[in-house]
């Protein structure tokens, strides 16, 4: 009985869009119906708790859920993911790990199962778009059963438009599992306007031993205030072979409430023009500012990696970034405080009650 709650933390896992550099902790409340092959229907009343930590070069979520279903039934989830990458070398490239573990119980002898994910990859970043190459085992059980890993291979990009408030990202991934390829080819898009943020995700697996099936998500959000957030999703989830989930069909709605919203951002003690200048090829980025002992701006340009800004004026401090025409955005970190706003910049929301500043390159 622990199947339709784990499609619904799924979802809430694939809804994640953590801004950066701050600290999330919430709880969510909904209710869903799910629908499993043959026509059979069940209402679902879910609880999740979730912790999103993130800044430049990584990204920390936990997410649990603990369901209430018909016949007194319950079911629990847990997930946890960790991605990490190095500093960019050679201006555009990247390592990265990818870690994910996921677990499932529930009432009533229903059994237990999990999933282990382990991917490096290689990364190429430009300022609005890049693609990563990479692989790694994925494993997983159930209860009674002998676990089973699989090589797990992944291609993946992703692309921004001028204004950074639409994300077009794509995946391929092979898997050979018990002898046997499948792929699944991924592709979505992700509009933010004001304090909505919509998503649409498509997913197609082909493979001759497993069946050839596609399946679309469709969710949207609306954050009220930086403490509450209105959720709703649809559509169906492919099955997942590691621990026996059927494909199935949902529809949710919810509430989540914010116990850490985000920080203001500030504008920082004798802070001076902030200015952008062309010059051979590149763009220099200048702020007066008296008084730290570092200063380092991070942005969308190279996946929020921050970059030090070199002190050459009792109280001004500069670098040069390869940046093309286009709009960015980004913050500033003062003696490593981030969500640094310079005076005179101006800033859009992020889309979890907070702001980050625009940088115009023209």
């Amino acid at each position: 009985m622990g199947r339709p709650s784990f499609i619904l933390i799924g979802v809430a896992v694939l809804a994640t869009a953590p801004a950066i550099g701050q600290t999330d902790a919430s709880i969510g409340a909904g209710v869903g119906t799910v629908r499993f092959p043959g026509g059979a229907n069940l209402g679902v009343v879910s609880i999740g708790p979730a912790l999103q930590r993130t800044a430049p070069g990584q990204s920390l979520t936990l997410l649990g859920a603990l369901s209430l279903l018909r016949q007194n039934e319950w079911s629990a989830q847990a997930r946890a993911a960790y991605w990490a990458a190095t500093p960019s070398f050679d201006g555009r490239w990247r390592l990265a790990a990818d870690i994910a573990l996921g677990g499932s119980t529930g009432g009533t002898g229903s059994g237990s199962s999990g999933t282990a994910l382990l991917v490096g990859e290689v990364l190429w970043i430009a300022p609005k778009w890049g693609i990563a190459l990479g692989g790694g085992p994925t494993s997983g059980w159930i209860t009674g059963a002998l676990p089973a890993t699989a090589a797990h291979g992944r291609l993946r990009g992703w692309w921004q438009d001028r204004s950074g408030l639409v994300l077009v990202s794509g995946s391929i991934e092979p898997t050979r599992l018990f002898g046997a390829w499948y792929t699944d080819a991924s592709a979505g898009v992700e509009a933010h306007r004001g304090p909505v943020v919509a998503r649409l995700w498509t997913t197609a697996r082909v493979s001759a031993a497993y069946g050839s099936k596609a399946a679309a998500l469709a969710s949207a959000e609306l954050r009220l205030s930086p403490t509450v957030t209105l959720e709703a999703s649809g559509g169906n989830v492919l099955p997942d072979p590691y621990q026996g989930f059927p494909g199935t069909a949902f529809v949710s709605a919810g509430v989540r409430l914010h116990f850490s919203p985000a920080k203001e951002a500030r504008v920082p003690t004798g802070s001076g023009p902030f200015t952008v200048i062309r010059r051979d090829g590149t763009v220099l980025v200048r702020l007066r500012q008296r008084g730290p002992s570092t200063v380092a701006i991070a942005g969308d340009w190279n996946g929020w990696t921050r970059t030090s800004l070199t002190h050459v004026e009792p109280d001004l401090w500069e670098v040069a970034l390869p940046l093309s025409s286009g709009t960015y955005h980004f913050t500033v970190f003062i003696d490593d405080t981030a969500w640094t706003i310079p005076a005179g910049v101006p800033s859009v929301p992020d889309g979890m009650g907070s702001v980050v500043a625009i940088l115009t390159v023209f």
